[in-house]
């Protein structure tokens, strides 16, 4: 693993402090919105998995998912409070398959150059905000990231993954999450989790080289 990508791992899940779980729980939309700054760039991480290259399905997609948080976070209320992050993964998935499966999205015919910005929420209506949140802010972490361009086209191929190996793939190489805390977002056993990264590690690498060499051919008949 590089160690880049190790720094970046994180062993649990990162939680709200809980006065602010208590205020989301209890004080409405606006009080919503630390949590909604600290899930929305996970939450695109996760979409990209699911809906690469298509910009706008990815920023529909983790929209639908915050909503589907906000929604149902009375439904949390009274429950151990270092198992909210793994809650709202869970929350996120369901409906990014929901969608994924609604839209017929695999396979996959779109190509590596269809990829545009990431674009950055528009929230007002939905959540009730007084105000609309800063499309710099919201993409301030993710396009200081110097691996943007590697992490789009490895979410492009998890993308065309069968939905168990992408919802892995997405959470451990997307998202950074150590493997033994996306197994317990994901509800399954260390060992299951390891098979499905092994199996999309190698899937992955098997359709770089296919267009690695798709595109030597290509370049070979054009002299």
């Amino acid at each position: 693993m590089p160690e880049q990508e190790r720094r970046r791992r994180v062993s649990s899940l990162p939680n709200p402090e809980p006065g602010v779980l208590a205020a989301a729980l209890s004080d409405g939309p606006d009080a919503f919105e630390p949590l909604f700054k600290m899930y929305w760039p996970i939450l695109v991480r996760i979409a990209w998995g699911f809906f690469a290259p298509n910009r706008q399905e990815v920023e529909d997609a983790a929209m639908e998912a915050i909503e589907d948080v906000y929604r149902h976070l009375s439904s949390f209320e009274g429950r151990d409070r270092s198992k909210f992050s793994s809650w709202v993964f869970k929350v996120a998935q369901n409906r990014m398959l929901m969608i994924a499966r609604r839209k017929r999205r695999r396979p996959r015919t779109a190509s590596l150059g269809e990829f545009e910005e990431l674009p950055g929420p528009t929230v007002e209506d939905e959540l009730k905000r007084k105000q609309r949140l800063s499309e710099r802010a919201a993409l301030e972490e993710f396009e200081q990231d110097e691996q943007r361009a590697a992490f789009l086209e490895l979410a492009y191929w998890i993308s065309r993954l069968p939905d168990r190996i992408a919802q892995a793939m997405s959470l451990v190489r997307l998202c950074g999450l150590d493997p033994q805390a996306a197994a317990e977002v994901l509800g399954t056993s260390h060992e299951a989790l390891r098979k499905r990264l092994s199996r999309g590690d190698k899937e992955v690498r098997r359709m770089r080289n296919e267009e690695r060499a798709s595109r030597g051919g290509r370049n070979g008949e054009r002299r």
